[in-house]
Order: structure tokens, then sequence, then C-alpha cells
């Protein structure tokens, strides 16, 4: 579903544009990877995630349940920008 190609910057993968695909799952799991990556080397004071979202937003529904997620992660502190 997404691949991360450098520390805080992922790409969501074909599989986004079909219907299986679980926009919330998308987030979550980014967030969960990104967090993960980041204990111990200090980088998680920033919180910056970059996210290409192009074959995401192919599948509207669950781009929208992507975005929404990303809004509560980032009333948490997390700066996500996204790119397409």
């Amino acid at each position: 579903m997404w691949e991360c190609i450098e520390p805080g910057y992922y790409i969501t993968l074909e599989s986004c544009s079909q219907e299986a695909c679980n926009g919330e799952k998308v987030i979550d799991e980014i967030i969960n990877h990104y967090v993960e990556e980041s204990m111990g080397k200090n980088e998680l004071n920033n919180k910056w995630i970059i996210i290409d979202t192009h074959l995401l937003s192919m599948n509207w529904d669950e781009y929208m349940r992507f975005r929404r997620n990303a809004e509560a992660y980032r009333s948490q502190g997390f700066d996500i920008d996204e790119t397409f």
C-alpha cells in the first residue's frame, strides 16, 4: 500500500488506487512506521512527514478517509505534507 523512500518520505503504491484499499490504515501504518523508525534518533521531535498520495487520490473515498485521519495526526503535532 505504501513504501518508505527515505526517512520521513513515503509514497502510496498502485494498490491504493484499487477499491480494496483502506485510507485510514494507510496513514496509520505510515505514522506507526515513522514513529518506530524515529525512536532513539531524536527525529521524533521533528515529526515532519511527506507523503506522495497521487495513487491514493485515484480512489476518492479512501483518499478522503486518509485525509480525515491525517487531520487527527496533525492535531497531535505531526506535520504531514502531501505531494502528488
